[in-house]
């Protein structure tokens, strides 16, 4: 049987459509086995096991459309001032364009108070309670936010590496598209799938050791380790 671009960029499309929505269905998932390790660290529990999936889909879901929404808060001050500056014809945002990265910071501070907040409330609404989430910081957080800081920034660089890798791929692909239907090409490009598990891989252990993290933070700058287990 001979395959024809056209075919293999429609199998292509029907791979990656299926590929989309598993993704989206395995973040949620592993986001409510995040929340439910932090929350068996609270209560100076073990890793958890995997064990009700439907309920784990459940709070990822509900937890990931609460990040989705605390990121338009904190980014919500450069979205007024960018809105101004179109319908008031203002002049450029000059330093004011760095603005998102200072916003994205600020909710990377605040995104893992907001959580332990919402755990210990087991309310959505604790998650976009400042007052009360910052409640839950002491000095020691800060030595949390610097671990983050170093494992998320490694675990970037090697993303960037196989994302920039990827990108060369493409680029020849483009350039010259014969090269899908290239057996030798195509075999050398098998070797992706073992990275991108890897990668995968490397990002859910480093949020496991985050979760795990700010978990033993929440004991030790409480004291308490009376969170509702169920």
């Amino acid at each position: 049987m001979n395959l024809t671009i056209d075919v293999l960029l429609i199998i292509s499309g029907a791979v990656f459509g299926f590929f989309f929505i598993f993704s989206i269905l395995l973040t949620f998932l592993i986001n409510g086995y995040w929340l439910k390790t932090i929350k068996y660290t609270m209560n100076s529990q073990n890793i958890p096991d995997w064990t009700g999936v439907l309920e784990l889909l459940k709070y990822g879901v509900i937890y990931t459309i609460g990040l989705f929404i605390i990121g338009i808060i904190f980014q919500s001050p450069f979205y007024m001032i960018l809105l101004a500056q179109i319908v008031l014809n203002l002049p450029d945002l000059g330093i004011l364009s760095n603005l998102p990265y200072v916003c994205s910071f600020l909710s990377w501070v605040y995104i893992p108070l907001g959580t332990l907040n919402y755990i210990e409330k087991n309310k959505l609404l604790a998650l976009f309670n400042v007052k009360k989430s910052f409640k839950l910081y002491s000095k020691e957080y800060i030595n949390y936010l610097v671990a983050s800081f170093l494992l998320i920034g490694i675990y970037s660089i090697f993303e960037l590496l196989i994302g920039y890798l990827i990108e060369l791929v493409i680029d020849k692909v483009v350039a010259n598209p014969n090269l899908i239907t290239d057996p030798n090409f195509l075999s050398w490009q098998i070797l992706w799938i073992p990275a991108l598990y890897v990668n995968s891989f490397v990002c859910f252990t480093i949020f496991l050791w985050l979760s795990r993290g700010i978990g033993t933070y929440y004991n030790i700058s409480t004291g308490r380790n009376d969170v509702l287990t169920k």
